[in-house]
């Protein structure tokens, strides 16, 4: 697993629930460095903005859905 922690507020934290209010930060967790990539540009919303991926480095990419006890707290918006 490889994670990113970006500066604090380089994303909206709405929707997160504190641990620790004054460390917490959004940020991407995914199997390899660039998983994490796409990851983090997906979550700024510059995916598009982004240096070109080589053909197929997204292929066979697994993304997570919640379900049960996850999915029946999500949010109307979120899910």
């Amino acid at each position: 697993v490889t994670g990113f922690k970006p500066a604090f507020g380089a994303l909206p934290v709405d929707g997160v629930r504190p641990l620790a209010p004054s460390l917490d930060t959004v940020g991407p967790l995914a199997r390899t460095v660039d998983d994490a990539w796409v990851g983090w540009h997906a979550l700024k919303g510059d995916a598009g903005d982004a240096a070109p991926l080589p053909p197929n480095a997204v292929r066979g990419v697994r993304i997570g859905v919640p379900r049960g006890h996850f999915r029946e707290r999500l949010a109307p918006a979120v899910e």
